[in-house]
């Protein structure tokens, strides 16, 4: 297990990821750690800036066994980030 990637896996392939990003482009593709066997339920995430200067908000979508997208608005304004950095928790069997 590490802090910044890692996964635990039963033996009912029940399986918890999670994982770090950095200057992925909105947009972009994440890759879990380990496929899924059958499929993800859900991701969730957090921004990890340490300036307090452009924090994000990111959504996660289109889920594959092996995959999700991320995309990220700035807090401060109503634009859209071009690139993304933050941690995910994700679900799946």
């Amino acid at each position: 297990l590490d802090a910044n990637s890692g996964f635990l896996k039963y033996s009912n392939a029940f399986t918890i990821q999670w994982g770090a990003f950095e200057h992925i482009p909105v947009g972009g593709t994440v890759t879990f750690p380990v496929s899924f066997k059958n499929e993800c339920y859900t991701v969730v995430g957090n921004d990890v800036n340490d300036n307090n200067k452009y924090n994000q908000v990111h959504s996660f979508r289109d889920y594959t066994k092996t995959t999700f997208k991320v995309f990220s608005q700035l807090v401060s304004s109503s634009s859209t980030s071009s690139t993304a950095w933050g941690k995910y928790i994700a679900v799946g069997n």
